[in-house]
C-alpha cells in the first residue's frame, strides 16, 4: 500500500492530514494505525469504502508519535482475536477449544505481510477513531442541522399552534450542545458525531428543549379539496409540503387529498393553497401523529 506522504522518520513524525485509529486487546496493550480521518468517518459509519482508502500505511504501532512498531506476537495476538471474534459472530455462538487452537494454528502460519494487512483491517473495524478537531466540529455542525431542519419541520408553539422561526430553534439547540444552566441544574447532551441517525438522539434534545421553551411535535393528517382549475398546481405543492396518502380525482377535474404534513409547515402550506386557489380550497384536520409516532419512525 502506498504511503501518501506520511514521513516516517522518527524525528520529523507529524500527522498532518492524517488521524489515528487506537486498539486495545485482551491483554490490555494499546495498538495505533494511521488513517485518513474522512474516509475513516465514512467506513465507521458503514458506507461502502474499501479498507485500503482508509488506512494510510499498512503498519500497527505501540506508539506512534514515538515510532515504536508492533512486534510480530503483538500483530498475531490482533489477528487472532479478529479471527475469533468473526468466528464467534458467524457462528452465533462462542468457539470450542478446539476451534480456539486451529485459529490459533492457522494465524500462526501467516507471514508478517498478512498478518499487517489482517491486524490493520482489525483495527479499524473494531478500534476507536481519533477525530481531529476541526471533524469532530464539522460533524457536529452537521448533527446540529439535521436537528434543526427535524425540528423546523415537526415543531410547534403548543400555546399558539405556530412554528417556530428556524433561527429560534437554531439557537435553542447550539445552547443546549454547548451546555446550558437552567437553576441549579446543567443541560448537557453528549453526542456520537459518527453517527447518521438523529433519531435516537431527539427523545433527549426534546426533554432539554421543554425546559427552555414551550415545543410539541407532530404531524396532521388533513383532508384537502381543490377545484379543477387549480388541482395539478396544489397537488404538486402538497406532495412537496408532506406526503400524500390517498388521491380521489373526481370527473370534473377537481381533486380531494389525504396527506400527512409535519405540524410546523401545516400553517405554510395552507397560506401556498389559500393564494394559489384565491381561497376556493377547503381543509379539514383529520387526527394529529404523536410525538412518540413521530421519533419511532412512523411519519417521514
Amino acid at each position: 500500500m502506498a504511503e501518501r506522504g506520511f514521513r516516517r522518520d522518527r524525528k520529523k513524525l507529524d500527522l498532518g492530514k492524517y488521524t489515528l485509529v487506537t486498539y486495545k486487546d485482551t491483554r490490555g496493550e494499546r495498538f495505533e494505525i494511521i488513517v485518513d480521518p474522512w474516509a475513516a468517518v465514512r467506513y465507521k459509519r458503514g458506507e461502502k469504502i474499501s479498507p485500503d482508502e482508509v488506512i494510510v500505511i499498512e503498519e500497527v504501532f505501540k506508539d506512534v508519535q514515538k515510532g515504536i512498531l508492533a512486534s510480530i506476537q503483538d500483530l498475531r495476538q490482533i489477528v487472532f482475536e479478529g479471527a475469533l471474534s468473526k468466528f464467534q459472530e458467524k457462528k452465533g455462538r462462542g468457539a470450542t477449544k478446539k476451534e480456539v487452537e486451529q485459529i490459533r494454528r492457522q494465524v500462526e502460519e501467516l507471514e508478517e505481510d498478512e498478518l499487517k494487512k489482517y491486524a490493520t483491517r482489525w483495527i479499524l473495524e473494531d478500534g476507536e477513531l481519533k477525530l481531529p478537531d476541526e471533524v469532530r466540529d464539522k460533524l457536529l455542525e452537521e448533527k446540529i442541522n439535521k436537528i434543526v431542519n427535524f425540528l423546523a419541520k415537526f415543531a410547534i408553539n403548543p400555546a399558539t399552534n405556530a412554528p417556530y422561526p428556524r433561527s429560534k430553534i437554531s439557537e435553542a439547540i447550539k445552547k443546549i450542545f454547548a451546555g446550558i444552566k437552567l437553576g441549579d441544574k446543567k443541560i448537557h447532551i453528549v453526542v456520537d458525531p459518527l453517527a447518521k441517525d438523529i433519531r435516537p438522539i431527539l427523545p433527549k434534545v426534546l426533554d432539554a428543549l421543554k425546559m427552555i421553551m414551550p415545543i410539541r411535535i407532530e404531524a396532521i393528517e388533513c383532508r384537502i379539496w381543490v377545484p379543477p382549475a387549480y388541482s395539478g398546481k396544489v397537488y404538486s405543492l402538497i406532495a412537496h409540503y408532506g406526503n400524500v396518502l390517498k388521491a380521489d380525482w373526481l370527473d370534473d377535474g377537481s381533486v380531494n387529498v389525504i396527506a400527512e404534513v409535519p405540524a410546523g409547515l401545516f400553517l405554510q402550506l395552507s397560506n401556498e393553497i389559500r393564494k394559489a386557489t384565491k381561497g376556493s380550497y377547503r381543509i379539514e384536520i383529520i387526527a394529529r401523529r404523536t410525538e412518540e409516532e413521530i421519533l419511532r419512525g412512523k411519519v417521514s
